[in-house]
């Protein structure tokens, strides 16, 4: 179910994390503001050259519902530089610092808590990076080879949020 409620926000019941895993906060017992981009750096291994990685966060409110406040996408191998694509090397820890998030702002009520979506870009309606280092506007899911596997460090990885008090 969607609702779009009074003030034009999309409400929805259901979380789809296809492609993705998820992390969530505890209940927060205090409201705040979130305020600005907030900051990935995520660290992983994985099995190919490339990957586009999607990030979506989301205010899970007290009554269950979820309140998207931000969703990005970028492609791995220009995280670094905009400029000059760095394929990734399959096997190795690999680092992706992103800081280009789209600006959010929200006041998260007590009860709320942050829930964090990460995971490939696989949506039909975007272009498809197959992981290969080609030129992805090339690549077809012939050339894919072996499925994309990633493993995400946990233990290393964070992500800041601009919290208001």
């Amino acid at each position: 179910e969607t609702v779009i409620n009074g003030s034009g926000n999309i409400i929805d019941t259901t979380l789809y994390s296809n492609n993705s895993i998820a992390f969530a906060t505890a209940p927060f017992k205090k409201e705040f503001d979130i305020n600005g981009s907030f900051i990935a750096n995520l660290d992983m291994v994985i099995n190919k050259r490339d990957m586009d990685i999607s990030i979506k966060l989301y205010e899970q409110q007290a009554d269950g519902k979820y309140f998207q406040l931000s969703n990005n996408i970028a492609r791995c191998s220009y995280i670094k530089d905009l400029s000059k694509r760095q394929l990734l090397t399959p096997g190795k820890v690999e680092n992706i610092y992103f800081k280009d998030t789209f600006f959010t702002s929200c006041h998260v009520k007590s009860g709320s808590r942050l829930i964090l979506l990460i995971g490939a870009n696989k949506n039909p309606d975007w272009e498809i990076n197959y992981g290969t280092g080609n030129d992805v506007s090339s690549e077809s899911i012939q050339n894919a080879g072996e499925p994309l596997q990633v493993d995400w460090l946990t233990g290393s990885s964070y992500i800041k949020v601009p919290v208001w008090k």
